[in-house]
């Protein structure tokens, strides 16, 4: 398999990262905003309080990684969250929606596999069919970021490719060092490289074949792809 012929079956590329403009105030929950020093993959949220949330908001997450209200009819970059202060405090305080309560058990069969809460407000999200609620959204330096201003260190050697697809997926961030080494993370084992970011550095390099098996090539070295495995992403459960 090609990596064009790969890459065409996700549609469209969508505009490059670096397009951050703050999207309108009506878009976005007004009271969901902290101050970004306390927001890193390597620092924990707060907890979230024991009281019931006041408010409650639906996204849906698509294969670039972009938020739309679940009520979104037309979805495209204008439309999607992309304010990096949101983004950041949504995707700092992810968690799986793994509540035993009517209304948890209700959204969940919904699709509605993770949450997010803040300052008495909560965030259902949705991630797409093919997709992960985490993508990955750039690569610099090293570094993957995502949610904003987040960041996560790049290993190449446990990038895994699922072969039906062609899509490529990293391990999960663990938001904190001081969590055993081998928690899991909140976001699944697994996560989506966004199209533009498999575009523009592995390109000329990628290679896949009709087993499923592939290779790329990083800062001069190869690097072989292993297949992605049951269990790896956490799919969307409707």
């Amino acid at each position: 398999m090609t990596l064009s012929s790969a890459i065409s079956r996700r549609g469209p590329l969508p505009l490059r990262y670096a397009a951050r403009r703050t999207a309108p105030h009506c878009l976005r929950p007004p009271r969901c905003a902290t101050n970004l020093r306390s927001l890193s993959s390597t620092s924990p949220p707060r907890s979230s309080p024991k009281d019931p949330p006041s408010r409650e908001y639906f996204y849906d997450v698509d294969v670039h990684g972009q938020p739309f209200l679940s009520t979104t009819k037309h979805r495209n970059v204008a439309t999607a969250y992309r304010d990096p202060r949101f983004l950041s405090t949504l995707y700092a305080r992810i968690r799986r929606n793994t509540g035993e309560d009517e209304k948890s058990q209700s959204v969940r069969q919904q699709g509605y596999e993770f949450q997010s809460d803040c300052l008495g407000e909560r965030n259902y999200l949705r991630p797409g069919r093919d997709g992960t609620v985490l993508v990955f959204q750039a690569l610099e330096g090293g570094e993957l970021h995502y949610g904003g201003s987040l960041t996560a260190s790049f290993d190449p050697a446990a990038l895994r490719v699922d072969p039906t697809s062609g899509y490529l997926f990293h391990p999960s961030p663990i938001p904190s060092r001081r969590r055993a080494a081998n928690e899991a993370s909140r976001y699944g084992p697994y996560s989506l490289l966004r199209s533009s970011l498999v575009l523009e550095h592995f390109a000329s390099s990628l290679e896949l074949d009709d087993a499923g098996r592939g290779s790329l090539e990083y800062r001069g070295k190869r690097f072989d792809l292993a297949k992605l495995e049951d269990g790896d992403i956490w799919r969307r459960a409707d």
